[in-house]
């Protein structure tokens, strides 16, 4: 029988990489569409088919050299130019690059951002939702979430990338909790509506902060739940948030609220209401000449949460809390 096309580049890196694997000549043939006898002569001799792969300079790497290549980025430390500065290559980095895309357990990803998490935050996060877990499902219907939210004028932050080794569980990128802000707002979600959006102006102290309560959440509040017993206000334990002049005042307006674990992003459902908002202002790139174009967008936005996505989020919330168990407190994929 006469034999098939050559291989190519993407093809002799696939049976690399699976070769790496310890996967059989049978499987590899298989698994890419190509003849075991195809695959033989290949990794009997790859520098013979290596110049094709090479960089335009001519250099080749070795079987070694590309072993070496995805070993590096499996620990998700490195990305292309690291492993070509690191184990001193002859080619450049798209040839890497490319070797690590033909890697079929690589993939090139956004870091997701997680707080710095010590032990102790984690043991707080456990217990916080052994108690939470405790009240039954039913009780986050009367919870409002509550948080504030930076956007810029010409984009969303953005968030690092490495390649992901699929057989690892993925990696956060550890960010810092304030930054500075260009336009920040307060908002509030409950299973059944959004709150008033609240432009936060200058500086925020405890006094402003409860000027935001007052005109917002307890309208919003009164409007979902009517008395006050119906409802439990969740916030994060920003320092205004806790003060004692915020709690004299929330006392005094009888509004309860709930012991929040620090560095729990991933239970407050109210930041994937974000996440999507930040996707939809800054559709197809876009970016802002003034704030008051940001606001604008960033209003309309907020106008458009539909009940049917509040009510999923919702849902979501007790598996939020199991994979915070089966984690032991560490950062989730929520």
């Amino acid at each position: 029988m006469p034999r098939g096309p050559p291989l190519t580049d993407l093809e002799k890196g696939q049976i690399l990489a699976l070769h790496h694997q310890l996967m059989s000549l049978r499987d590899i043939s298989k698994e890419l569409g190509r003849s075991v006898g195809a695959v033989q002569r290949f990794l009997k001799n790859p520098s013979l088919t290596a110049r094709s792969q090479a960089h335009v300079t001519g250099q080749k790497l070795t079987v070694r050299e590309e072993k070496a290549i995805i070993r590096k980025a499996t620990t998700g430390n490195y990305s292309a130019r690291d492993i070509k500065q690191d184990l001193n290559l002859p080619v450049g980095v798209r040839r890497i690059q490319k070797i690590l895309s033909a890697t079929p357990h690589l993939k090139y990803r956004k870091m997701k951002t997680a707080p710095m998490m010590t032990s102790l935050h984690r043991e707080k996060r456990v217990r916080s939702v052994r108690r939470f877990i405790s009240k039954g499902d039913f009780f986050w219907n009367k919870v409002i979430l509550s948080d504030e939210k930076k956007f810029n004028l010409d984009g969303p932050d953005e968030n690092a990338c490495y390649w992901h080794d699929l057989r690892k569980n993925e990696r956060f990128f550890s960010k810092k909790q304030n930054g500075g802000a260009t336009v920040m707002v307060w908002g509030a979600i409950s299973p059944y509506g959004v709150s008033p959006l609240v432009f936060l102006n200058g500086n925020q102290n405890s006094g402003k902060y409860c000027e935001t309560l007052d005109k917002a959440l307890l309208p919003f509040a009164a409007e979902m739940y009517g008395e006050m017993e119906n409802w439990v206000y969740q916030q994060d334990g920003a320092s205004i948030h806790r003060s004692r002049f915020t709690r004299s005042w929330l006392n005094e307006k009888g509004v309860r609220t709930m012991d929040w674990p620090a560095k729990s992003p991933d239970l407050n459902i109210i930041e994937n209401i974000w996440g999507i908002m930040a996707r939809r202002v800054y559709l197809r790139q876009r970016q802002f000449d003034t704030i008051e174009q940001l606001k604008e967008v960033i209003e309309d936005v907020w106008a458009i949460i539909s009940g049917e996505l509040l009510q999923k989020l919702y849902r979501s919330i007790p598996r939020r809390m199991l994979a915070v168990l089966d984690g032991q407190g560490r950062a989730t994929k929520y």
